[in-house]
């Protein structure tokens, strides 16, 4: 019929947790380092090729604006 209230504390917060321990070799220094290189190397990259790509676009926008200037005389 009617369920019962349990009054005293949930079971599972009596429990210990558990920590997660540390990992050594992303807590090591060398390793964010290098980290961070790889970061920094991969940002320069994607820089480098959006410029790249935005020349390039800028590039063919002026040759069609040359090619319909020629094709009006």
């Amino acid at each position: 019929m009617g369920q019962r209230r349990r009054t005293g504390p949930e079971p599972a917060a009596e429990l210990i947790r558990p920590k997660k321990l540390p990992n050594p070799v992303k807590a090591s220094r060398s390793h964010r380092e290098l980290h961070r290189e790889l970061l920094i190397t991969h940002k320069r990259y994607t820089d480098t090729e959006y410029k790249l790509f935005t020349v390039q676009i800028y590039n063919l926008f002026c040759l069609l604006i040359i090619i319909l200037f020629i094709s009006e005389k």
